[in-house]
Order: C-alpha cells, then sequence, then structure tokens
C-alpha cells in the first residue's frame, strides 16, 4: 500500500456562519470556488488550494466556543503573505502573531469566522 497524496482538508461551521466562512475562503483568502458533485450535500462549499489538493468546508454542529478553544490547525504556503495579512486585516479578520518563529520562514495565524485556525508562511528570502 501506498499514499500518494493528500486530496482534500475538511473545516467544519456551525449552520449560522456558513455564509461568512464561504465568504472568508473565496473573497478573504482569495480561494477558488469548485462545484460540487451533485451527490454531495449542497451546505457548505469546496475550494480549490493549487492544482490537486481542496478544501472543503462542511455544516456541523460543532460550537464556536469548542471550535476556538482547539489549537488544531491547517497550514498553507502562501505568495504575497504580507498583502494577505493586510486583506485580512482590513476585512476585520484576526491576524495572531508567531510565537515560536521558525528560520527561514514569515508566519502568521489567523481565525475563520467559524473558529478554525489557519496557520499562513511563506519562504523568507
Amino acid at each position: 500500500m501506498t499514499i500518494r497524496r493528500l486530496a482534500h482538508i475538511n473545516l467544519t461551521t456551525p449552520a449560522e456562519q456558513e455564509v461568512a466562512v464561504l465568504a472568508f475562503y473565496e473573497q478573504s483568502l482569495g480561494l477558488p470556488r469548485k462545484p460540487k458533485p451533485a451527490s454531495q450535500r449542497q451546505s457548505g462549499g469546496w475550494f480549490a488550494l493549487g492544482d490537486d489538493l481542496e478544501l472543503h468546508i462542511s455544516v456541523d454542529a460543532i460550537a464556536l466556543e469548542e471550535q476556538r478553544a482547539n489549537p488544531r490547525h491547517v497550514a498553507l504556503w502562501v505568495d504575497g503573505l504580507a498583502e494577505l495579512r493586510e486583506r485580512l486585516l482590513a476585512d476585520g479578520h484576526p491576524v495572531l502573531p508567531d510565537r515560536r518563529p521558525l528560520a527561514g520562514i514569515e508566519r502568521f495565524f489567523t481565525v475563520d469566522p467559524a473558529g478554525n485556525r489557519l496557520e499562513l508562511m511563506a519562504e523568507t528570502p
């Protein structure tokens, strides 16, 4: 058996945050939306992450407080990290500093409207 690659990442949102969360990924992060197959629940949304990876947002009954308290996160390599930081701030999203810097990497964290943590990172020149 060989695992060849990661296919998708699934994050969750409470139903009442669905619209805000989908707008965060599509507008604030600029991810292209993908159509969902008719056989799938039509709530939530799918987004392209590069050529062969997807981010799925599923509606779930998880409590917002529980989501925000959990340290799990998704880390994404980004081109234009400084511009993304400014866009997130302009859109009213948190930009959390890197408390444990890594050599050769600039990064920060943010949280989507459903409380999912994201690590956004770029190699330093």
